[in-house]
């Protein structure tokens, strides 16, 4: 009961307290003498009265006279102890004299303030609740105080009610009705937050904010106890934690144990997900005058909206500053937002801080649902969600699989809906969508320059919202946000794709200028060095008579220098149309394994420094594919392989079925590729800068091997270590695929 009087008592606290600072600073002033003293005290608006060292009264005023019951006379000359000698603490037990503020003022040497008592009045034969304060006035040179001040205030009609709610609890069945009414009458008008309970835990009387919280009726109420109701309902600390019956601010009460401000949240255990009653407690157990606890008193304020209306606020501002933020920061992405429309309606993969703290917005302040920002594909009429929240991860998973490729139509149900969104105007909150059950979803166009962008989809489930014309502002706000995201990201994604664009153009025409740099050097060495021979072997025709055999065997090498010429001029023109997708396949049933041997034969011709090995697969089923250009393959292999390979080394040809494919490898003894050129080997004009000297070669046999087999729908590839020769790898196909 005392606890609840101090919470009562706040406005008069806080002016007692504004008092003391000054007379606390006066008192301690040396030129503060005895007539300062009494006509302080004398004109005081509290009760006022001063001791000596001694604690004998010297001074008191009429206010003090009144509230302690005595007269003038029968106070002066006694202590500040006597007319205190019942005195009681809030809590009801005893205070003893060297616990009183005038007693510990004068043994500290500084002021006690506020200090609630309860001091029997012996006029009234009755207790009066007085908040005292005690200040001391210690004389420069002085060790004690010389003289205490003690001020205080009466707070009797603020206890009156308590007392009354004491008397209360010790009702019984016999009472009038009278006095139960007139005591529903003082709890309805005035203390519709107290709540009373007896020491077993029976309700006495229930504040409104719990019979709220307990969907009790104030008769309901009373034939419940604790026990009974903690079978219905649950209590939750703030963190959510789930409190037993003895942690309720209630019981803990009737343990003895003050309750300060507690908050706690209450929900019936038979709904899956109700929302919860927010109730703040403060309560303390009220003793009689052995101090045994006879009850206790509560008082319950309803904090539920004032949560909800924090909780929004947070959620809105946190949203706010992360849109502000990431708005500010220059985007690290390529329009993610808009670069899925291209694809009609491919999910995003993720969100950008500005779309999210947008949908957030109305999410927090709201109290929807479910929040969809959803993008338009004009051509298609198709929705895409971009951003799709809720609290709950189900019902966010549910509305993105239900509006994943879903219509304009289809989400708004008709042709009228459509006409009225292209106007700019939000459909109603009872709006029937995609053909559902009635419920109530707001939906309102994200539009620019009249042109619709997408969709602002706003989902209340079965409870009717209550928009008001902020809210209104709020949703229309969104939405033109909505439309300026979007274009800010159309114009992101264009400028970073172009961005993108000329790079690769870059990098292509850096490219372009490394081949025909390359292609310079080596068709001028190639040329020249066949021209020059040509040219060499025509003047020793001219101008010596030589025999029928010297002349065949100079036209031999003409015909050979030729031959090299046209062949470069080949390659660079298969390469070129390969590059370009102009070369054709001319594709037919071929059988790989009769390939093999017939270019193997043709290197034998060619070379008889070096050894071939053939391990065929014994039946490779036949393909699909140009026998000409897959012959090139062949023999731009087995000829590479012949290049770097030593004299007398053997080159191995493997063919095998792997699942569905035909696997064929080349592999030499020769001096092997280092693991930094593996990734370079295909490249155009790219030659190994080491191996034989004698090694000839344009860079571009393997070029031709890699066109040729993704042309064919299948991979190649090389591994090699230096000095350990090199296998070349491709796969194709089988005609079943």
């Amino acid at each position: 009961m005392a606890q609840s009087r101090k919470w009562e008592r706040g406005t008069h606290s806080q002016k007692k307290s504004a008092i003391a600072p000054s007379l606390t600073t006066a008192v301690e002033h040396p030129t503060f003498t005895d007539e300062a003293s009494r006509f302080l005290v004398e004109t005081m608006d509290q009760g006022a009265l001063c001791s000596d060292e001694q604690g004998r009264i010297l001074m008191v005023n009429e206010a003090a006279l009144t509230m302690l019951g005595m007269t003038r006379e029968q106070l002066l000359g006694q202590t500040t102890i006597d007319p205190l000698g019942k005195a009681l603490r809030e809590d009801g037990t005893p205070c003893p004299a060297e616990a009183q503020p005038a007693a510990l003022a004068l043994q500290q040497g500084k002021p006690v303030r506020d200090m609630m008592l309860g001091c029997f009045n012996e006029y009234e034969q009755s207790y009066r609740w007085l908040l005292m304060s005690a200040i001391p006035q210690i004389r420069p040179g002085a060790q004690k105080p010389s003289r205490i001040f003690t001020l205080f205030s009466d707070f009797t009609p603020y206890a009156y009610v308590f007392d009354t709610l004491l008397r209360q609890v010790g009702l019984t069945e016999g009472d009038s009705k009278e006095r139960l009414q007139e005591f529903e009458v003082i709890f309805e008008t005035v203390f519709r937050c107290i709540s009373i309970y007896d020491p077993q835990g029976h309700i006495k009387r229930l504040s409104f904010p719990l019979q709220r919280a307990f969907q009790l009726s104030a008769e309901e109420a009373g034939q419940q106890t604790l026990q009974s109701l903690s079978e219905q309902f649950q209590f939750e600390d703030e963190e959510g934690h789930v409190l037993a019956l003895e942690q309720w601010p209630m019981m803990c009460m009737l343990r003895g144990e003050i309750q300060k401000n507690r908050v706690v949240s209450i929900r019936p255990k038979d709904q899956p997900e109700p929302h919860p009653v927010h109730i703040t407690m403060s309560g303390l157990p009220i003793h009689d005058i052995q101090g045994v606890i006879v009850g206790g008193v509560m008082i319950c304020i309803d904090v539920t909206d004032q949560r909800g209306a924090e909780r929004c606020s947070q959620r809105a501002l946190h949203a706010l500053l992360t849109m502000a933020e990431a708005m500010v920061t220059e985007p690290q992405d390529t329009g993610t937002l808009i670069a899925q429309t291209t694809n009609v309606v491919q999910p995003l993969e993720r969100f950008t801080e500005v779309e999210r703290g947008l949908a957030q917005l109305p999410l927090g302040l709201l109290d929807c649902s479910c929040v969809a920002i959803l993008l338009l594909n004009e051509e298609t009429q198709l929705l895409s969600p971009a951003i799709v929240l809720s609290p709950a991860s189900d019902l966010e998973l549910l509305w993105r699989n239900r509006l994943e490729g879903a219509s304009l139509h289809a989400l708004l149900g008709g042709d009228e809906q459509i006409r009225r969104f292209y106007q700019g105007i939000p459909l109603e909150p009872a709006t029937t969508l995609f053909y559902d059950q009635p419920s109530y979803k707001l939906v309102a166009p994200i539009s620019r320059y009249q042109k619709l962008k997408g969709v602002l989809l706003i989902d209340y489930g079965a409870q009717e919202p209550l928009l008001s014309g902020e809210d209104d502002a709020l949703i229309l706000g969104v939405a033109r946000l909505a439309a300026l995201l979007v274009e800010r990201e159309q114009a992101q994604y264009e400028r970073d794709h172009a961005v993108a664009e000329l790079q690769k153009s870059n990098v292509r025409l850096e490219l372009t200028n490394r081949m025909k740099s390359n292609l310079v050097s080596i068709v001028s060495h190639e040329f020249r060095t066949s021209l020059t021979d040509i040219q060499g072997f025509s003047e020793i025709l001219q101008r010596n008579e030589l025999n029928l055999s010297e002349v065949r065997e100079y036209a031999t090498d003409i015909r050979e220098d030729a031959q090299r010429l046209v062949s470069l001029i080949n390659d660079m023109l298969d390469l070129d149309r390969l590059e370009m997708d102009h070369i054709q396949l001319h594709l037919n049933w071929l059988d790989l394994n009769a390939l093999i041997n017939e270019a193997v034969a043709r290197m034998r011709r060619r070379t008889q420094k070096h050894t071939f090995r053939l391990q065929l697969a014994r039946a490779l089923p036949i393909l699909w594919g140009d026998r000409e250009k897959l012959m090139i393959v062949l023999i731009n292999l087995l000829d590479n392989a012949i290049k770097y390979s030593p004299d007398g080394g053997a080159i191995t040809v493997v063919s095998e079925l792997e699942d569905l494919c035909v696997h064929i490898s080349v592999s030499d003894q020769g001096v092997g590729i280092p693991p930094e050129e593996l990734e370079h080997v295909f490249e155009r004009y790219k030659r190994l800068p080491f191996g034989p000297e004698t090694v000839e070669g344009r860079g571009l046999g393997l070029s031709i091997v890699r066109e040729i087999i993704l042309l064919h729908g299948g991979k190649v590839w090389v591994e090699s270590a230096q000095g350990r020769g090199s296998i070349f790898h491709y796969t194709l196909r089988t005609a079943s695929t």
